[in-house]
């Protein structure tokens, strides 16, 4: 039959993501066909994840320094930090199963909204050889106390279904899908617009205010990224210097 195939993927820490994991894949899991899960986070503490998955009949593996090296980095104490999503995507994108026609991804801390889209535009994407759809994502959201959304602060058009075949995943942080190859891809974009019965949204759920930690692992993650490429990719260096105004202080904005 027509109908496309459709993989969801997730990078999760460890056990302490539970709770968050677990809302998020009773949003997202009626409208999939499949779950693949990396579990990537130092301490090990993963197996409430791996139990969660199951449930859903998915597969997950867990990742860390010795088995997948390129996801993790060490800093001056030698302690072990997790530094590459984009690995840990293509990780958890390398275990789909073949017969996928499409594969999308999700973080623990967002919501699915209008996921009764999906079916229908999916099938119809795969009739006309759509490589990639991308989705609005609500990335910045003011949620009242009883957790409903007051106010979409930012969002953006983030590639949520793709052909697993013509796309990798790219960029320790801020990580993007590029194609394996410039030419002949079609992709198309499905704009959330619920007065044309466009319901379908990303929601996510986290607080606006990068924490101080979050801030000083994503200077960590993009300093190494930097190097890496000689300071030559604008999109790093920019990013870069965003967040060190983010962090503030006079020494780093000067650099």
């Amino acid at each position: 039959n027509g109908s496309a195939k459709i993989a969801l993927t997730y990078i999760v820490k460890d056990n302490s993501e539970y709770n968050l994991f677990e809302k998020s894949l009773e949003s997202f899991m009626p409208y999939f066909d499949g779950l693949y899960v990396a579990v990537t986070g130092p301490s090990g503490e993963h197996d409430k994840i791996h139990r969660l998955v199951k449930k859903y009949k998915g597969k997950s593996i867990s990742t860390n320094p010795t088995t997948h090296p390129k996801i993790y980095s060490q800093d001056e104490n030698g302690k072990w930090f997790f530094s590459n999503f984009a690995e840990a995507r293509q990780v958890s994108w390398d275990m789909v199963d073949t017969h996928f026609d499409y594969v999308s991804w999700a973080d623990t801390d967002d919501l699915l909204w209008g996921g009764k889209d999906i079916r229908p535009m999916v099938d119809n994407a795969k009739l006309q050889n759509i490589d990639m759809i991308f989705c609005t994502y609500n990335y910045a959201n003011k949620f009242d106390e009883k957790g409903r959304l007051v106010e979409v602060v930012i969002n953006h058009e983030r590639e949520r279904f793709i052909n697993p075949r013509k796309y990798k995943w790219k960029s320790r942080l801020h990580e993007v899908l590029i194609p394996f190859n410039a030419v002949g891809n079609k992709a198309v974009q499905y704009t959330h617009d619920p007065k044309i019965g466009q319901n379908l949204v990303w929601i996510h759920t986290a607080d606006m205010e990068k924490s101080a930690s979050a801030l000083k692992r994503n200077v960590q993650i993009l300093e190494i990224q930097a190097k890496e490429e000689n300071y030559q990719d604008p999109r790093t260096v920019f990013y870069l210097a965003k967040t060190y105004f983010d962090v503030g202080g006079e020494e780093l904005l000067k650099k």
